[in-house]
């Protein structure tokens, strides 16, 4: 189990060399028990600080943050913390983005094997297969009539 997670910490380190956890630690750990820390360790500007500074002494602030995802904390605090919002989410990004890359690629793979490798339009099943809306089957079921025998 170790070796596993010496081989993964290393894979990272390969695909994002310049990737300085302990500047951007206080996008994930505002309120943990180093957050003055990661807040002091952070590379923002005076007025992100102030910022930082004025979120972490929120308390009503700090359950929404235990309370919702990591991106939706930072988009509501886009219209009363521009500047901070604006530097957590660019910190963000490129995880969720890479991340629906990858499982877009998996989905692809699954879809198109060596049976089904004459698939030309993919667009449409990769639009099915990625879509968060779940389909309605018995609303689809009945409008549909069944076979009746003859």
């Amino acid at each position: 189990m170790y070796e596993h997670l010496l081989t993964l910490s290393r894979n990272l380190k390969s695909y994002f060399p310049s990737l300085l956890t302990t500047e951007k630690q206080w996008v994930v750990s505002l309120y943990g028990p180093c957050g003055e820390e990661n807040i002091k360790n952070a590379n923002l500007s005076s007025t992100e600080k102030e910022q930082l500074l004025e979120i972490s002494s929120d308390t009503t602030l700090k359950s929404k943050f235990y309370m919702s995802e990591n991106d939706s904390f930072w988009i509501s605090l886009q219209n009363e913390y521009p500047e901070v919002s604006k530097k957590a989410l660019q910190i963000l990004l490129p995880f969720s983005t890479s991340y629906m890359c990858e499982s877009a690629f998996s989905i692809l793979e699954v879809t198109k094997t060596k049976k089904r490798s004459t698939l030309k339009d993919i667009e449409s099943e990769l639009r099915v297969s990625l879509s968060t809306i779940r389909p309605r089957i018995e609303d689809l079921c009945s409008i549909r009539q069944s076979q009746v025998s003859h």
